[in-house]
């Protein structure tokens, strides 16, 4: 192996924990927290029976829009920058992480955001992130607000307007996932490369970005 090899296999598991760091904001105790929970909920299947359907369609929700939040971010990074190959493939990657799918093999992700299928999963990621790309970021916690109340059967709880405003400030998800981002971005600009295998995903990034039109910054 030589060391252009190295140095792309090095960039591209650097991209993946970083991706990775990303998704956990999904299971984050501290960011339960600021919408009224102990902790993450995380009782298993099983004893889901024993709760309220009112309980846990809140707990859906909101599980299922910090996942599509936390990849709608790492979108807009990308269309703020359409002209980049490096954000356009670590974006790429990105949708491949959030779907399930790494190294080849796939994960029931959908099933742990409570979703039936994986192309569910798919439907609500590509329709939701285009909602939230007609946005700059400073709306996102507007847009956040809005389509849980969309989706839910009853009262958005009070308490998650304060973590509306905890999530969206400027210590919260952005610079959970801005930051690392433009970090990874800067080495690319020094010859740092990123592959993508699967020219599927690559594929389905052009035909969102194609549906969007953003500011280029």
């Amino acid at each position: 192996m030589n060391n252009k090899t190295n140095l792309t296999t090095n960039f591209e598991e650097e991209c993946q924990k970083t991706l990775g760091k990303i998704c956990l904001i999904t299971i984050q105790d501290s960011v339960w927290k600021s919408f009224g929970y102990k902790k993450m909920p995380d009782r298993g299947a099983w004893f889901d029976i024993f709760i309220s359907r009112r309980k846990l369609e809140l707990e859906r929700i909101l599980r299922q829009e910090l996942w599509l939040v936390s990849f709608s971010t790492v979108f807009n990074w990308y269309l703020n920058k359409k002209n980049s190959g490096f954000r356009k493939n670590f974006t790429a990657m990105a949708l491949e992480m959030f779907l399930g799918c790494s190294g080849g093999k796939m994960y029931d992700v959908h099933l742990s955001l409570n979703f039936k299928t994986r192309k569910n999963l798919f439907g609500y990621i590509i329709d939701g992130s285009s909602q939230y790309s007609k946005n700059d970021f400073s709306e996102f916690g507007h847009v956040f607000i809005s389509r849980c109340g969309e989706q839910l059967t009853q009262d958005i709880p009070a308490v998650w307007l304060f973590g509306m405003d905890s999530l969206f400030s400027n210590t919260g998800i952005f610079n959970w996932i801005i930051p690392p981002l433009m970090e990874l971005d800067a080495k690319s600009n020094k010859g740092e490369v990123l592959n993508i295998r699967e020219k599927w995903f690559l594929r389905v990034l052009n035909e969102m970005s194609n549906e969007t039109t953003t500011k280029t910054v």
